[in-house]
């Protein structure tokens, strides 16, 4: 009896085992996540993309397999999608891909779980105007919308503020949007990203969109016709980035500027903003770019210091009336590569300065009143590529040879200082291009007749003499400089 059950055990458990093995290797049912009704919305969807001839495959995706897995498809754990992004279908040489008919509430009806939505590149313009409704009423839960490039056509409707859970809304390179409503985006408080640049916008932008209070970044840059002025910055914006450029914005900067504590690039160039520049923004920690060019902005320069901007790497003031002193602090800026002031009212003489930063690569002080004698400490700027300080009140002497440390120097213009062309070796300053008018030269630089970086006949040919009339060494003196043979 005890062998009996002995063996019937031993029998179980063989029999156990070869079933667990049979399992293990039977072949297992793939399990697809992705719904029937968004298969069938994603194939009509394919159905009505017309392909650019430069696109390598006639069909994004293959009906047969899981449209969860799908590129540019994401889904939840239920199989409903919740990401399409189709920017990943411009053809190889940049052609876009076009949705043709139906319209988009019939293409998205079934995907009301969408939370982004990417269709940058996609033209959808045989849908007309009423793209932005159709959206808006058939996918109320995303969060981020971008059509950049699409071909889009305006107004811009109000009915986008549906859209409560919106966060990131991209419009970008849509020429023809045209005019915007009033009430645009009105009370959308969960905004943190909008970017409407280069949308032939016109009329006045509703301003109460800048104090949204997640709002990280603005663009609004090159729409000529579009105007509005700043309002005053609450203690809580959240704004990183700022641009207006090349739009019809004017008024003041309001000194609430100094609000945007987390600010670190701002770009109102090419407006019509006047008055002074806030002193504040020199206590911007985060700024990294500013540029507050071509407009009309008066008084002096914010006091820039080395331990308030520490991140400033772009500082462009450029045609403006700035006036008073230039404080030298600026060449000292830890992070400051591009510096431009020129074309301005700047007055006085700049001092020598200490602690010469080593990442300035370009200065342009041109068209202003500066004088006195050129700092010293200008050639203590290890990384300098371009200096220009045409139409000053410089004195002089100064020698070339002051610049053989700089020797990453490819662009010098000086005016109306007494230059003196001294024996030193300039051999390794990569100099391309030299301007010197009205310097009291009385003969030809003698590191440029051996140099190899000019290339003398191209610059003849394409530029009038690149160099040769580039050095425009006229009024140097009423002795004749004689030339390389080749100019």
């Amino acid at each position: 009896m005890r062998d009996f059950h002995h063996h019937l055990l031993l029998f179980l458990y063989l029999f156990l085992l070869s079933l667990y093995q049979v399992t293990l290797t039977a072949p297992k049912a793939v399990h697809h996540r992705c719904r029937d009704d968004q298969r069938s919305a994603f194939a009509q969807l394919q159905e009505n993309l017309k392909f650019p001839e430069s696109f390598s495959n006639a069909e994004l995706w293959d009906l047969k397999t899981d449209c969860c897995s799908w590129e540019g498809v994401t889904c939840n754990d239920a199989g409903h999608a919740t990401q399409l992004d189709l920017s990943f279908a411009s053809g190889e040489d940049g052609d876009s891909v076009s949705l043709e008919k139906p319209n988009l509430g019939m293409l998205f009806q079934n995907l009301s779980f969408l939370v982004e939505l990417h269709l940058d590149y996609v033209n959808i313009s045989a849908q007309g105007s009423n793209w932005c409704e159709v959206i808006s009423q058939v996918l109320p839960n995303l969060r981020v919308l971008s059509l950049s490039n699409s071909s889009l056509s305006g107004p811009l409707c109000s009915s986008l503020l549906k859209l409560h859970f919106l966060s990131e809304l991209d419009l970008s390179q849509n020429p023809e949007l045209s005019s915007i409503s009033p009430s645009f985006l009105v009370n959308s408080s969960n905004l943190e990203t909008l970017d409407l640049s280069y949308c032939g916008l016109n009329g006045s932008f509703p301003n109460n969109i800048f104090r949204f209070p997640k709002l990280q970044s603005i663009d609004l840059s090159e729409n000529l016709l579009l105007s509005g002025q700043l309002p005053e910055f609450s203690l809580n914006s959240s704004i990183q980035y700022l641009s207006l450029k090349n739009t019809n914005f004017s008024g003041n900067i309001p000194l609430s500027i100094s609000n945007l504590k987390s600010l670190n690039y701002l770009d109102l160039s090419r407006c019509k903003f006047y008055g002074v520049i806030p002193p504040s923004l020199a206590n911007l920690t985060q700024l990294e770019t500013l540029d507050l060019s071509f407009n009309s902005f008066n008084g002096s320069i914010p006091p820039f210091q080395r331990d308030g901007v520490a991140n400033l790497a772009f500082l462009s003031l450029e045609h403006n009336q700035l006036n008073g002193v230039l404080n030298s602090s600026l060449f000292t800026l830890p992070s400051l590569q591009n510096l431009d002031l020129s074309s301005n009212q700047l007055g006085g003489q700049l001092d020598e300065f200490s602690d010469a930063s080593s990442s300035l690569l370009i200065i342009e002080l041109s068209n202003n009143n500066l004088s006195g004698s050129i700092p010293r400490s200008i050639f203590n700027l290890p990384s300098l590529r371009e200096l220009n300080l045409l139409y000053n009140k410089f004195s002089g002497p100064l020698k070339l040879g002051d610049f053989k440390n700089q020797r990453d120097l490819v662009f010098l213009a000086l005016s109306g200082v007494s230059v003196e062309s001294d024996n030193r070796s300039l051999a390794y300053v990569q100099l391309a291009t030299l301007y010197l008018p009205n310097c009291n030269l009385t003969e030809f630089p003698n590191f440029l007749k051996n140099t190899e970086q000019f290339d003398w006949s191209r610059s003849f040919q394409q530029q009038n003499s690149r160099l040769c009339a580039q050095l425009d060494m006229e009024n140097n003196s009423h002795h004749i400089i004689p030339f390389p043979q080749s100019c």
